[in-house]
């Protein structure tokens, strides 16, 4: 029976009825069909998209867009120990310091073949207004004995024979690790063990030198009476005290060490 008909009838307003209704079908089918194609539409434009970032990350390694930074990690913090003590110098070097010499500390040299060490080794450079030359690398213990025997009996010897004071002291040798006079197999000098000193001469600070050489026991020269006297005032103060007269190794330089002995050996 066609719409609009009832019982074989047709009536008009039920024909209107299904027409208002067919109507509204139609527009919410067209409604439908245009959301739809929007979101084709749509979907297409996301895979293009898609496509298109994908195409950068192959070719170039990156993404299009850049990456948000990461953030910096915190620095680590260090802080200063201002509390931490200075290494203390030994006492020998407190006292040389304040028996005016002029002296750096010096690391432990390698002992080498034959054994040598020295102990708390320093470099002296200068007692009081004395410079040595070259310097002496000396043990603290040697240098300390060394520096006053120089500022009290050596420098008042110097102005009671030359009315001088010393201006430079020529150092012949010190700390050398090497065999007694330098002779193969020959048993450990005291240089060696830094506790040895060779004084070749003195530069006075009035223009004059003086040096080491053999005299005859008869010369009373000023220069001859002051070797003699350079000897006798060394020997005690060290224990061993060799010069002109002693051996032919020791013609030109007074030889002054701390070797342990019962006595001093003086010649």
């Amino acid at each position: 029976m066609r719409a609009g008909a009832r019982d074989g009838v047709w009536c008009p307003e039920r024909r209107a009825d299904a027409a208002r209704r067919d109507a509204r079908a139609g527009t919410r089918a067209s409604t439908v069909t245009r959301r739809t194609r929007h979101l084709r539409a749509l979907g297409l434009v996301v895979l293009s998209l898609c496509a298109a970032t994908g195409s950068a990350a192959g070719a170039g390694g990156q993404a299009v867009a850049d990456p948000v930074p990461l953030p910096q990690p915190k620095p680590v913090e260090t802080v200063a120990n201002n509390d931490a003590p200075p290494q203390a110098a030994s006492t020998c070097a407190v006292q040389l310091a304040e028996a005016g010499a002029v002296f750096r500390s010096l690391p432990v040299p390698d002992p080498g073949p034959l054994g040598c060490r020295i102990d708390d080794p320093v470099q002296l450079e200068r007692i009081g207004d004395t410079r040595l030359s070259p310097a002496a690398t000396l043990s603290c213990t040697t240098a300390l004995k060394l520096v006053r025997f120089v500022r009290k009996p050596l420098r008042e010897e110097v102005r009671a024979t030359m009315n001088t004071e010393i201006a430079m002291l020529h150092v012949a040798a010190s700390y050398d690790c090497r065999g007694r006079n330098r002779q193969a197999g020959a048993k450990l000098s005291e240089h060696g063990y830094g506790r040895a000193i060779d004084v070749r001469g003195l530069t006075l600070a009035d223009g004059g030198d003086w040096a080491v050489s053999p005299r005859d026991p008869k010369d009373t020269s000023p220069a001859a009476r002051f070797q003699r006297r350079v000897r006798a005032l060394a020997c005690g103060p060290f224990t061993t005290v060799l010069g002109p007269g002693s051996d032919a190794y020791h013609d030109d330089h007074f030889h002054f060490d701390l070797a342990p002995r019962n006595a001093a050996y003086c010649r």
